[in-house]
């Protein structure tokens, strides 16, 4: 009982200038605390996305030759990693283990990649048609 009858004299015995001060103070301490979590931080975040970009361009620069050498293995040899995929009658396609065969491989990934984005560009202004 105690308590509650301090905390609401407290209150009610507080003048208007007290409360501003109050409010001054609180302010104050998110300004410094808001400052420590935007400005402060910003070499941190950049330092992230470095280290983001740095990580993602070679991992995506391997995932294309992966696929792309395994598209010509496939095709130009007939195995992936020595692992044969088609039948003793399989035709192997020489021109796909020559450099020839690398611009069409990247051809075609070229060409299916803008399939599918313009499938997805499709299917988006349909349902952008019907809502």
């Amino acid at each position: 009982m105690m308590l509650r009858e301090a905390f609401t004299t407290t209150i009610a015995t507080r003048g208007r200038d007290e409360w501003a001060e109050v409010f001054d103070e609180t302010w104050r301490i998110f300004r410094d605390y808001f400052y420590v979590l935007t400005v402060a931080s910003l070499p941190v975040a950049g330092m992230v996305w470095l280290a983001a970009f740095l990580l993602s361009v070679p991992l995506g620069f391997t995932i294309a030759l992966v696929m792309m050498g395994g598209f010509r293995e496939i095709l130009g040899v007939g195995a992936f990693f020595d692992i044969p995929l088609f039948g003793p009658n399989f035709e192997p396609w020489v021109v796909m283990v020559l450099p020839a065969g690398g611009f069409l491989t990247l051809g075609f990934i070229i060409l299916a990649m803008g399939y599918v984005a313009q499938r997805k560009q499709a299917r988006k202004a349909g349902e952008e048609a019907t809502a």
